[in-house]
This record gives structure tokens, sequence and C-alpha cells, in this order.
């Protein structure tokens, strides 16, 4: 089953809350309802034809069948039930996660790891990473913040998530932190399912 959110938009309210967006849902190609997430974080899905109903059904039975999902809530973590109010916040959140990158990667770099979708800034104080790239001895410049000043700082499972540096140079630190972590004891690393973020912690269940 597909499941897609189409015409997405988004604001960012005053307060310290959370986004809210309106999107049109889609499932297998048909528009089956809208999508509505104010300030309280409550989402609202309504139907917007005669199909909606069997097809909203059988999306949320498919949405019920899928592996339980992670949560991290500060320190703590809980599985979530999936159903499709979830399944849908959960493709919003990854919208959100790809525009705030695409904002934050021309002065920025960032770090973080790919399956939380969360990240940390290292900003750039005097050129974006477009001008960097522009002539070879800035390139150098950005190699060596990447190699002295970015990597001491990646934690286990953390890479650099920035799709505007070119491969060769994010493989320099990427697979220098995949070779540490190698050498790091199995202890030290988090086990179980990639963690997700803690946008769906309304709905934890404990530590």
């Amino acid at each position: 089953m597909r499941i897609e959110l189409k015409k997405f938009r988004s604001s960012t309210p005053e307060t310290n809350s959370s986004p809210e967006y309106t999107a049109a849902l889609y499932i297998n190609g048909i528009s089956v309802a809208t999508v509505a997430k104010d300030n309280s974080g409550d989402i609202e899905i309504k139907p917007v034809c005669l199909e909606s109903g069997r097809l909203l059904s059988g999306a949320n039975l498919y949405c019920k069948s899928l592996p339980p999902r992670w949560v991290i809530d500060g320190p703590h973590a809980a599985l979530l039930q999936m159903d499709l109010t979830a399944y849908v916040r959960e493709l919003a959140d990854g919208i959100l996660f790809q525009r705030q990158l695409a904002h934050d990667m021309h002065t920025n770099i960032l770090i973080g790891d790919p399956d939380k979708q969360q990240y940390r800034k290292y900003p750039l104080q005097d050129y974006s990473i477009w001008k960097l790239l522009k002539y070879p001895e800035r390139t150098e410049t950005l190699k060596q913040i990447l190699l002295e000043d970015v990597m001491p700082q990646l934690q286990p499972g953390e890479i650099i998530l920035n799709p505007n540096i070119p491969y060769n140079l994010l493989a320099l630190v990427n697979k220098r932190q995949e070779i540490i972590a190698q050498h790091i004891p199995a202890a030290a690393t988090r086990n179980g399912p990639p963690l997700r973020k803690d946008q769906l912690s309304r709905k934890k269940r404990g530590p």
C-alpha cells in the first residue's frame, strides 16, 4: 500500500511548539483526505470523497500491521504502536526534517544520526559551503575544517549529513568514523531498533 502526503504546507508558530501543517493524504494514488496539525500537536484527518472511508480503514489496518517504532523523549525510550495517524505523523516529520536540513546546510556542517532525523550544527563563520567549494584553496580549508574541527565532535553512530558537500570529502570523515566505531566495545554502542525523533513522544509509554 502506498501512503503519501502531497501539497504539504507548514508554518512555525511564535511559541516553541512544533510546526503546524496541512497536506493532502493520498492512498494508492487517490486523494482521500486532508491532514491538519495545529499547535496542540493533534493530527486531524478529514475524508474528502465517497471512497475515503474504505481506503482510510484499509490504510489504518495496514499501518497497524507495521512493526512498532522506537520513540525517544529526552532520556526515555518507548515503543510506539503504529496506526494511520502515527504513520502520517512520521511522513510529515520526514518532510519537515528534509526542509530544515535544506535550509541549514548552506552555512552549517550538519552532524547527526540519519536514523534519528536529528542533527547538530557546526556553523561556518566566514563562508557558505558553496563559496568554500568554488575555489580549490577554499576546498582545502573545508577539508581541514571537516577533519580537524568537526570529526572529533562526532559521537558513535553520527556522520556528516550535508548533501551539498561532495562525496569524496564526506567519505574522508564518515569512513574514518566507521573505522573508529569498529574499535569501540559493543557495550558502548546503542543496541536495538533506530530511535525516532521526539515529536512522537506524546504517545510514549514510559522509560
